[in-house]
């Protein structure tokens, strides 16, 4: 158990770092745009902030949210903040006042959702722990769905993909109605098991077949709208056929994910070597002219730093290789292609 610091220090830490701290960056970004704000929430989350906010100003919510999330930053600094993280406080904040919202999030985090659920940096990656129940869920859909066709698993993971961020990083907030939203909490609150609102998902997606395999990229824009009307408290009890997947398998998935993860950076760690000895050196002055390519792009994205694609790449290795033989820029952007972990085109900046 870590020590506890009383969450008015930790709002007076945060206050003392100022709003040079990337995540307190961050959090002030979402909070400005209005993604707490009730209208941007689904019709029923918005009808219940309605009534519970009241006559309160957008800017008086936004206060609470942004201490709750900054006195989170002070005692998770390996976490910090993560977009998902402001809808769930918002949700807290219906039930609860500043410092118990604090101590539920510290608690959900802490003792009830996967090892690492959220964390950026175990084992060198970002969320760990959420993409082992991204595996989870997706294996446990393939059996469950019955699903055979290559295209069709297929269609099914590409779903999981695009959409089960949104689903899974804020706990179901603002994906379900608040009646249906706040029971399947509670029972995961009451039984202090991550698993209870991961079987619930799974009952959930395992309904609507059809949208999971649907090729069509308008399907993933349409899950929130359907969820929200179709999955009620009576639908749950009585006309979802509840997942069959049991606790002893969600854990066996998540060893072979940890597995194939320990195998895969394996394999990545030979092929990190062999790729960077081939690459090319580069001499002092040659990464001055790189850091001074950097520094411009930086600057004609107004300052702040930047996510490098693969087009960037090859303008910032442009002065350094325009001499060279063509050969030179391949094996550099073999080394970008090792690191764009996430296969999107793009290294971001951390």
């Amino acid at each position: 158990m870590k020590e506890e610091t009383p969450y008015n220090l930790l709002i007076q830490e945060a206050d003392k770092i100022g709003q040079n701290e990337e995540n307190l960056n961050e959090i002030e970004a979402d909070l400005n745009s209005s993604a707490t704000d009730r209208s941007s929430f689904n019709h029923s989350f918005y009808e219940f902030l309605h009534y519970i906010q009241g006559s309160s100003s957008p800017q008086q919510c936004r206060t609470q949210i942004r201490n709750v999330l900054r006195a989170h930053c002070m005692r998770n600094p390996m976490i910090g903040y993560v977009q998902g993280l402001n809808l769930i406080v918002t949700f807290l904040l219906c039930f609860l006042d500043e410092e118990n919202a604090f101590h539920l999030l510290t608690h959900l985090i802490e003792n009830i959702l996967p090892p690492h659920f959220y964390s950026k940096v175990e084992k060198g990656v970002c969320f760990y722990g959420y993409q082992a129940e991204s595996y989870v869920i997706k294996k446990i859909l393939q059996e469950q769905l019955n699903l055979k066709k290559k295209e069709d698993i297929s269609a099914m993971e590409d779903f999981i993909d695009v959409v089960l961020p949104s689903l899974l990083m804020p706990l179901l907030v603002d994906t379900l109605n608040v009646s249906c939203l706040f029971t399947i909490w509670d029972k995961m609150i009451k039984a202090g098991d991550f698993v209870v609102l991961e079987k619930s998902l799974l009952t959930i997606l395992s309904t609507h077949k059809s949208l999971l395999i649907d090729r069509d990229l308008l399907a993933g824009r349409r899950y929130q709208e359907i969820f929200c009307k179709e999955v009620t408290n009576e639908f749950m009890q009585i006309k979802a056929k509840p997942t069959t997947a049991t606790m002893e398998q969600i854990v066996k998935l998540r060893k072979e994910f940890e597995l194939s993860f320990a195998d895969e950076l394996e394999k990545r760690s030979q092929k990190s070597a062999q790729v960077l000895t081939q690459a090319k050196r580069f001499s002092k002055f040659e990464i001055e002219v790189l850091y001074s390519e950097y520094q411009s792009l930086v600057k004609s994205r107004g300052g702040k730093k930047t996510s490098v694609s693969r087009e960037d790449f090859k303008v910032l290795l442009g002065p350094i290789t325009s001499h060279q033989k063509g050969g030179a820029l391949i094996k550099l952007l073999k080394v970008f292609d090792l690191f764009d972990v996430g296969k999107d085109g793009v290294i971001g900046h951390r």
